[in-house]
């Protein structure tokens, strides 16, 4: 007798979820909340479900069985070889950390640039500021940088 098992996972990134998947060799269908795998059992595809915050494993019970497709006349469909529900899923959460990890490098590296632009923007609206306002009471202005900082020598004959 088999049942519906709701396993329930640490995957909380849809975006890092799909790409563990691609890495895995596992192929998918998206509809909405739910990422339909080609893995299938009695059941028909096993699935991610998105509920509480997280993505649920939808599965059949007799997923786990080492000799799961030749119990249905499963075997010799071209499917590729079973993996039990545990040891698919350990493969996904190491390709799921690795695809989360390289997520957060890539936002923390944006956070930096956008960061460095910022300081960059308040440097040139400053340096704008002083020269209209030097401008404006007469001063000739020469500019010079050395890469880091910007020099400004202003100038006003009388």
């Amino acid at each position: 007798m088999s049942a519906v098992i709701k396993t329930h996972t640490i995957f909380m990134d849809k975006e890092c979820l799909l790409e563990a998947l691609k890495a895995v060799g596992t192929k998918y269908t998206v509809e909405g909340n739910t990422i339909l795998t080609d893995r299938v059992d009695y059941y028909g595809p096993e699935r991610f479900v998105w509920e509480k915050n997280r993505f649920i494993f939808t599965h059949d019970s007799s997923a786990n069985s080492g000799h799961y497709l030749s119990g249905f006349g499963m075997t010799g469909r071209g499917l590729k070889e079973w993996t039990t529900v545990s040891s698919f899923l350990k493969t996904v959460d190491i390709a799921y950390k690795t695809a989360y990890y390289a997520k957060l490098e890539r936002l923390a590296e944006e956070e930096r640039r956008a960061e460095v632009e910022r300081k960059h923007k308040i440097v040139e609206e400053k340096r704008s500021e002083i020269i209209a306002r030097a401008k404006e009471e007469g001063y000739y202005i020469k500019e010079s940088s050395d890469g880091k900082n910007i020099q400004l020598v202003l100038t006003r004959t009388v």
